[in-house]
């Protein structure tokens, strides 16, 4: 089943994010669909709070084929060398999400 990794935050520094972004390229794996990343999401309902602040966050959303496919991306020596650099980069958090079933 699919799994969205979904990752939403504030720009705290856009340097370290163009540099985050630059070399994130390389470790992402073939399985893996970007489907949206997005600076100014329209907020429907309720408010996008980040560490007490209203805001309104940066959000990208992946879709792996299933979640071993994500841990093998996001758990690999490539990825923990660089993810570091995302959280300096912006504050906010990352979730992962399980996808429905055809028909579900």
């Amino acid at each position: 089943m699919a799994v969205y990794f979904v990752v939403q935050g504030r720009v705290e520094d856009r340097a370290k994010l163009a540099e985050y972004r630059e070399k994130v390229g390389p470790t992402l794996t073939p399985d893996l669909t970007v489907l949206a990343i997005d600076e100014t999401p329209q907020i429907i309902e309720g408010e996008a709070v980040i560490e007490g602040e209203v805001v309104q966050p940066r959000t990208v959303i992946l879709e792996f084929p299933s979640e071993e496919s994500f841990r093998v991306w996001y758990d690999s020596d490539e990825y923990q060398a660089l993810v570091g650099l995302r959280k300096e980069a912006e504050s906010g958090y990352a979730l992962l999400v399980e996808g429905v079933a055809a028909g579900g």
